[in-house]
């Protein structure tokens, strides 16, 4: 995987964050990279996983898609105090309070 260009935008329209799934709103901020991996394709992250991902190096050290981040969101919650039936608002709101 080779990123061809990495950048902050601020978004002119909605987008959704390609970790999180959560809406990008038109004028929030958020990572744009070009991706060249087999295929050329473009990824939007939102400000707050740019910032989970940044306060947490070990999810810097793994190719990450939508499955693999929930996956490493949710073992982040567990050790944390979240509980494994918890909705997905409470672990967000986890993860708001931590970062």
């Amino acid at each position: 995987m080779d990123i061809l260009k990495k950048e902050f935008r601020t978004a002119r329209k909605e987008h959704r964050c390609d970790l999180c799934q959560r809406l990008i709103a038109k004028g929030d901020i958020y990572l744009y990279q070009t991706i060249v991996d087999g295929d050329i394709y473009n990824f939007k992250m939102c400000q707050w996983c740019y910032n989970l991902i940044e306060m947490y190096p070990e999810f810097r050290d793994v190719e990450l898609d939508q499955g693999t981040f929930e996956d490493m969101v949710h073992g982040l919650t567990q050790e944390h105090g979240c509980e494994a039936n918890s909705t997905p608002e409470a672990v967000m709101n986890l993860l708001r309070r931590l970062i």
